[in-house]
């Protein structure tokens, strides 16, 4: 009876344990594009090898690497770079390690696992340590600003890496040793979990600086579309002025080349249509910011042999934050004139927007060089500085989580293709 007892209660603990891990991996790390079979195969995985090794041997040690070995390969199934997941591995086993020092750190100085017989007592500590690790996974979770898009520098991951398993070892010693007093065990436990809510909170302070350097950043590039969007504005009209200025004399010179040499007119007419076109306004929706935008992209394309269309149907005013829809058509138009200009062939830039109904329809497509770069089901850049690209990427991903919003890539050889609905609130 005891042993069924027993049974029951590790093999309940036990899911209860891998359901708080799978909130700790959604927590640290981007759920990913793995089948869902597959996580779930990792998560039975994780259950039968520590199940095995509990009963052929069943050490300290032993238990720790399978343990950590166990749930870096459940991590493999989540987003994220390896240097993440190590970090959240460790995370999450220090979360483990320190619920069942405490949980069965309480039983003994209670005497409540000793005075049962048998393997009751083990029965209750599987359940008190699966009680503790959800208490220790909520409190973490009241205080944990969540994104997971937040790349950590690397001296601070190899700092967490270190403390870990500084934590892990000494806590290994103390409790290995029978002669270390009670007092002793318990304050080492909670020195741990000192540690481990410091590296939490350090992680969110570094996340939110992160988060206002971005902001800071899309500021400055918001200050420049808009002076962008003036000079351009400028410029158009002095050339318009300068054209009706000199209208009369290019009329009349065109007069006198028609009499002698309509081929020479002809070529005249062209040079005439090229000045006037030369300083294109590609975007006049009267949208002062989303105008800056795709003028000041859309020139900065044209200078680089890029050729560019748009066909811009917007109000001036809309119920979609502006700024989200900058962020949006900004980080669209770099991606996509960064692909055209690396295309050997012919290069373009096609940018399509329409609000319909209140929602608003983006569609940017370019050429491109047919090689396209995945990982974890995100496209990689090929530029040297990945960081910035990383922020683009973040930028375009949290501003559509405001939003019942949906994005469509497609490509094919030589033609990639962002669609992007955004509804309104």
């Amino acid at each position: 009876m005891e042993n069924l007892i027993y049974t029951i209660s590790y093999v309940l603990s036990t899911i209860f344990q891998l359901y708080v891990i799978s909130k700790f991996m959604i927590m640290f790390l981007d759920r990913g594009k793995t089948n869902k079979w597959i996580t779930c195969c990792t998560y039975i995985l994780q259950f039968a090898v520590g199940a095995i090794q509990y009963k052929v041997a069943p050490n300290i040690i032993v238990n720790i690497g399978v343990g950590l070995i166990t749930i870096f390969i459940i991590s493999l199934c989540y987003g994220g770079t390896i240097l993440n997941k190590v970090i959240s591995v460790m995370l999450i086993y220090l979360c483990l390690f320190g619920a069942e020092l405490i949980g069965t750190g309480m039983l003994e100085i209670t005497g409540t696992r000793i005075s049962m017989d048998g393997q009751n007592g083990d029965a209750l500590s599987c359940i008190v340590v699966a009680i503790m690790l959800w208490i220790i996974y909520e409190i973490i979770r009241m205080f944990k600003v969540s994104d997971t898009q937040f790349k950590m520098p690397k001296i601070f991951s190899g700092i967490i890496i270190l403390l870990s398993v500084a934590a892990i070892t000494l806590e290994m010693v103390i409790f290995l040793y029978g002669n270390v007093p009670e007092l002793v065990k318990i304050v080492s436990v909670m020195c741990m979990l000192v540690i481990l809510f410091l590296i939490i909170f350090m992680y969110d302070i570094l996340n939110d600086y992160y988060n206002e350097k971005i902001r800071l950043e899309l500021l400055e590039k918001e200050k420049n579309y808009y002076l962008n969007q003036a000079e351009l504005a400028t410029e158009h009209v002095n050339e318009i002025r300068k054209f009706k200025h000199d209208i009369k004399n290019h009329l009349l010179a065109l007069d006198a080349i028609m009499q002698n040499d309509r081929k020479g007119a002809k070529e005249y007419i062209t040079e005439l249509e090229d000045r006037v076109s030369s300083e294109e306004l590609y975007s006049e929706s009267g949208n002062v910011a989303v105008d800056s935008v795709i003028n000041y992209k859309l020139s900065h394309a044209t200078n680089k042999n890029i050729k560019v269309s748009s066909k811009i149907v917007i109000p001036e005013q809309f119920s979609i934050d502006t700024k989200d829809i900058i962020t949006i058509i900004g980080n669209l138009l770099d991606n996509a004139i960064e692909a055209a200009d690396k295309t050997d062939g012919r290069k373009y830039v096609n940018i399509h927007m329409e609000l319909k109904m209140g929602n608003l329809f983006i569609e940017v497509s370019n050429s491109y060089n047919g090689k396209i770069k995945q990982e974890d089901g995100k496209f990689i850049t090929d530029k040297t500085d990945k960081k910035i690209h990383g922020i683009g990427i973040t930028n375009i991903k949290d501003t559509l989580k405001k939003y019942e919003s949906n994005i469509d890539f497609s490509y094919t050889e030589k033609d990639f293709c962002v669609k992007v609905i955004m509804c309104k609130k």
